[in-house]
């Protein structure tokens, strides 16, 4: 979910492995847009980044 995000910004942390804060507003906005369209309450989607072997 996270990896096209990541692809559009620059917003990765490189040096302690996570995202920055505007890559976060970005995510938590995502998150939020995604538990509107399946109608999941947020805490229920957990946002990974494969390509950076990263979990929040």
């Amino acid at each position: 979910m996270i990896d096209r995000i990541i692809f559009e910004s620059q917003g990765w942390d490189n040096e302690n492995n996570k995202p920055n804060k505007s890559l976060e507003i970005l995510i938590e906005r995502k998150k939020m847009y995604v538990s509107g369209l399946f109608q999941i309450i947020p805490a229920k989607i957990i946002e990974t980044v494969g390509f950076k072997r990263y979990s929040i």
